[in-house]
């Protein structure tokens, strides 16, 4: 079970007395990872919160569509923006975090027993169908594969509709973020949840960061407060409660007040 409350506002306020600003980050519905509508906003937002936290920052999520996130965060509409791969066209705009959020990177597969046990190579999947999400990151080593045509891929707009491809025979293989692959498998395909599963090892991680405004005075201070921040979640033990949280499905719940609210 798992207990509620990863808060520690309470040592900020020790310190400070009250909340001494508020920083306002853009980012968008991508649960269980960020999300409006499930509990703390999603495992992401509720780390960058509780590291600003230490220091007495308070957090404002603005949640909008993700391009839109990233135009409010390169027109100075808000301090900063959460979450995204490093581009070379985002140095201009944006200083990233120092640390990176990044989950693992697996091969889903439908049915009792996988195609194969293990996998050494890339090249091992060379004859199977792997299903991806247009406008998602992967890691280098798999694009490569996809431009030497050692892979062969086929290209959807969301995940959830790779996973019916899946399920219907149309795709050998789904490569997804292990969290979010449990989350959409929870919420959309319970009755296959037993036949819905993936291979072991991990193809690697998409490290993914906080980007902080140039363009804002504040940027550097803030990008300084947060690192402490998840510092002290690391040598506290914090993160890694909040990482076994995420695994066993605590923020796949509903945000109660949302609900409430939009609720006639």
């Amino acid at each position: 079970m798992i207990a509620s409350g990863f808060s520690i506002l309470g040592h900020a306020e020790a310190h400070t007395g009250k909340v001494k600003d508020v920083i306002r980050i853009s980012t968008g519905e991508y649960p269980p990872l960020t999300s409006k509508y499930i509990r703390d906003n999603g495992f992401l937002n509720h780390l960058i919160k509780e590291a600003f936290a230490y220091s007495g920052v308070e957090v404002e999520f603005v949640f909008m569509p993700w391009l839109r996130s990233m135009d409010a965060a390169m027109n100075n509409e808000v301090h900063a923006t959460s979450f995204w791969a490093m581009k070379e066209e985002y140095k201009q705009y944006f200083v990233p975090s120092q640390y990176s959020l990044s989950g693992d990177y697996v091969f889903y597969y439908f049915g009792d027993t996988p195609p194969f046990d293990q996998w050494e190579s890339l090249s091992d999947f060379s004859s199977y169908k792997i299903g991806v999400a247009r406008g998602h990151s992967y890691t280098n080593e798999f694009w490569n594969a996809v431009k030497d045509r050692t892979l062969t891929v086929e290209y959807v707009n969301d995940n959830t509709q790779n996973l019916k491809k899946l399920i219907a025979g149309r795709l050998d293989f789904l490569l997804i973020d292990r969290a979010i692959g449990q989350y959409l498998i929870g919420q959309h395909f319970y009755n296959q949840k037993e036949q819905l599963n993936y291979l072991k090892k991990p193809i690697g991680n998409v490290p993914a960061y906080v980007l902080f405004s140039k363009s804002n005075s504040r940027a550097l201070r803030y990008k300084a407060l947060y690192e402490l921040g998840v510092q002290y979640l690391m040598e506290s033990g914090q993160l890694k409660k909040m990482r076994a949280a995420l695994t066993e499905g605590y923020y796949d719940s509903q945000n109660q007040s949302v609900v409430s609210h939009a609720t006639p």
